[in-house]
C-alpha cells in the first residue's frame, strides 16, 4: 500500500517523465535463516540476548588463563574520543563473551585513559624539510621521533604511576 502511494506521488510530480515498470527479479535468492548477514537482520534479532555464551565463554577464559600462566592481565584503553573508548570497550566485552550484567574475569583489569594532551597526537615536525633532502630530513624525523617518544613516555608514566608496569 505505502509503496504504491509513493510511486503514485512520484509519477504525479514527474508528469509522465518516468514510466512505471515491473520490479526487477533478483538473480539469486536472498539469504534467510541462520545464513542471513547481520545487515539484513532486524532490531529484535540483534538485541536478543545470546543463550549459548556460557560454554564458549569458559573456553575463552581457560585459553586466556593458560596464556597468562597465572599472571594478571591489565588492558589499557588509551583514547582521545569518548565514542572510540565506548566502542573498543564493547568490543572487548564481546571478545570475552560477556553479557551486559557480567564483569571481566577477576584477573583481568581494564583501565580507560584519556589522552588529554593534544600535542601527543600531532604529526612529527619536519622543520620545513622535504623528503628529497634525505639525510637532513631523516635526521629531523629521528629527532622529532625521540621528542615525541619522550613526551609519550612521560604521559604514560604519569598515567600509570599507580601500577607497576614497564616504567621503572
Amino acid at each position: 500500500m505505502e509503496r504504491g502511494d509513493i510511486i503514485a506521488r512520484v509519477l504525479e510530480l514527474l508528469n509522465g517523465i518516468l514510466v512505471p515498470d515491473n520490479p526487477m527479479q533478483s538473480d539469486i535468492p536472498a539469504p534467510s535463516g541462520i545464513k542471513a548477514p547481520l545487515a539484513m537482520r532486524d532490531y529484535e534479532f540483534i538485541s536478543r540476548p545470546r543463550k549459548k555464551r556460557q560454554p564458549y565463554q569458559q573456553i575463552a577464559i581457560n585459553g586466556i588463563y593458560r596464556a597468562l600462566q597465572g599472571k594478571a592481565m591489565h588492558i589499557f584503553l588509551i583514547y582521545r574520543e569518548q565514542d572510540t573508548c565506548e566502542v573498543v570497550y564493547q568490543q572487548l566485552r564481546d571478545v570475552f563473551l560477556l553479557n551486559e550484567n557480567e564483569d571481566f574475569p577477576q584477573d583481568i583489569t581494564v583501565s580507560k585513559i584519556l589522552i588529554d594532551d593534544a600535542t601527543l597526537l600531532q604529526p612529527l615536525n619536519t622543520g620545513g624539510l622535504l623528503p628529497k633532502d634525505r639525510n637532513k630530513f631523516d635526521e629531523q624525523i629521528r629527532k622529532q621521533h625521540q621528542v615525541k617518544r619522550e613526551a609519550w613516555r612521560i604521559f604514560l608514566q604519569k598515567k600509570f604511576r599507580q601500577t607497576n608496569h614497564c616504567f621503572n
